[in-house]
C-alpha cells in the first residue's frame, strides 16, 4: 500500500488550507491509499496528526508520496521535503506579497518575505508535480520557471456541505434578519483584504440609496495586525457607521452560515487573493456576489458575479443598489453563483479532479 504525507507547517480546523488537507486526507485514505497529516504546529483534536519530526517513520520507499502545501515560509519543511527520497508534489495555495504588511506588521512581513523565498527554491526543485488552488497561482509558478506540463489547477477541498447541515445560531438570524439590507463579507482581517474600500462603498450606499442597510465584516482579528484593525475602526467612526457597521471576530461554523443566511449581497473588495473560498460559500447559498476583480478572483467568480476592473467606490455602491432594487437581477446572480458552485467547486468534482492526477501520477 502506497503511504502519502501530507504536510502543512500548521494544522487547524476551520481555515481554507486545513479544509484542503483533510479533504485529500479522506479521499486518498478512501481509494486505499495510506495517508498521513504531518505539521510542525497542530492545533487539532490528538490523533489527526502527528508532528513533522516523524514524518522519516512514515516515508521509507521511493514509490511514496509526500504532498506539500504551501502558503507560508517553513524552512524546516523545506529541509525535510529535501532530503525525503520519495516522490513530491507541491499544493500552492499563494503566498501574499508582503508589501501590504510593511506599515502594520513586521511579522507579516518577515512570515511573507519567507513564504516567496521558499516559493522561489521550490520552483526551482523540478519536483514531480505543482498543483495549484486556481490558474492565477498556476501561472505564477509557471512564471518561476516550472514546466507547465508539471502544473495542473485544483481547487481546495472545502465544507460547503457541512456548513449547509448545520443548524444556524438563532440568536444572530433573530438580532440581524431586521429588514435591513444586509451586505457581508468574510475574510481575515488583513491590510491586503481592502476593508477600508468596501467601508467607503458602503459609506455611499448607506448615506445615498439606503440608510436601511448593515456591513458585516466576517473575520478572524490578529493582535499582530492591531495597528490595520484600528485603521479600519477609526474609519467607521470618522464616517460615523458605528451602528451599520458590524466587526465579528472570529466566528463558529453555525455562526458563519447564519451571518451567510441574512445577507443579501456578498462583497469583496481585496487587492490580493489566491483562491478566496468565501466566494465560492456565497455562490453556494445564492447570494449576489460584487468583487474587485483582482489575481485569482475572476478564476472562481467566471461570469456568476459583478465583477469591477476597477476599486471605484461610487460604482460598487450603485452595483449594491441596482442588485437589491431589482429583483431579477438579484435573482439571476444568486442562480448564477449556485450553478457555477455546482459546476466546478462541489467536493465530488475536485475529488475527481484530485484523483485522476494522483493516480495517474502514481
Amino acid at each position: 500500500m502506497k503511504k502519502i504525507a501530507i504536510c502543512t507547517p500548521e494544522i487547524s480546523y476551520g481555515d481554507a488550507v486545513g479544509n484542503d488537507i483533510f479533504g485529500m486526507y479522506n479521499v486518498l485514505n478512501n481509494q486505499n491509499f495510506k495517508a498521513g497529516i504531518f505539521a510542525e504546529n497542530i492545533l487539532t483534536s490528538k490523533g489527526t496528526a502527528e508532528n513533522i519530526d516523524y514524518i522519516h517513520n512514515f516515508i521509507k520507499k521511493r514509490d511514496d508520496l509526500v504532498i506539500y502545501h504551501l502558503c507560508t515560509g517553513w524552512f524546516k519543511g523545506l529541509n525535510i521535503l529535501n532530503n525525503l527520497n520519495c516522490k513530491k508534489v507541491i499544493k500552492y495555495h499563494n503566498v501574499t506579497p508582503p508589501d501590504f504588511f510593511y506599515n502594520f506588521s513586521y511579522d507579516h512581513v518577515a512570515t511573507c518575505s519567507g513564504g516567496i523565498e521558499q516559493l522561489k527554491v521550490v520552483t526551482g526543485l523540478d519536483l514531480d508535480m505543482y498543483l495549484s488552488d486556481s490558474l492565477f497561482n498556476m501561472k505564477e509558478i509557471i512564471s518561476m520557471g516550472v514546466d507547465a506540463s508539471k502544473c495542473h489547477v485544483v481547487p481546495p477541498f472545502n465544507n460547503i456541505e457541512g456548513l449547509k447541515n448545520l443548524q444556524p445560531d438563532f440568536d444572530i438570524l433573530n438580532k440581524y434578519n431586521d429588514g435591513r439590507v444586509n451586505i457581508l463579507s468574510v475574510g481575515r482581517i488583513a491590510p491586503n483584504k481592502g476593508f477600508d474600500k468596501l467601508i467607503e462603498a458602503f459609506y455611499i450606499y448607506h448615506n445615498y440609496y439606503n440608510s436601511e442597510s448593515r456591513l458585516l465584516i466576517v473575520g478572524n482579528q490578529q493582535h499582530r495586525l492591531s495597528t490595520y484593525i484600528d485603521y479600519l475602526y477609526d474609519k467607521v467612526n470618522r464616517l460615523k457607521l458605528q451602528d451599520c457597521v458590524l466587526f465579528t471576530g472570529k466566528v463558529n461554523d453555525e455562526q458563519l452560515k447564519s451571518y451567510y443566511l441574512i445577507s443579501k449581497i456578498f462583497a469583496l473588495t481585496s487587492y490580493h487573493e489566491g483562491f478566496c473560498v468565501p466566494l465560492i460559500e456565497a455562490m453556494s447559498m445564492k447570494i449576489p456576489v460584487v468583487a474587485y476583480n483582482s489575481t485569482a478572483v475572476s478564476d472562481t467568480v467566471g461570469n456568476a458575479g459583478v465583477l469591477w476592473d476597477d476599486l471605484n467606490t461610487d460604482l460598487i455602491a450603485a452595483t449594491f443598489n441596482e442588485i437589491i432594487v431589482s429583483e431579477e437581477t438579484y435573482f439571476y446572480l444568486g442562480e448564477a453563483g449556485w450553478r457555477r458552485y455546482r459546476n466546478n467547486f462541489t467536493n465530488e468534482i475536485i475529488e475527481k479532479k484530485f484523483l485522476n492526477l494522483i493516480c495517474e501520477f502514481l
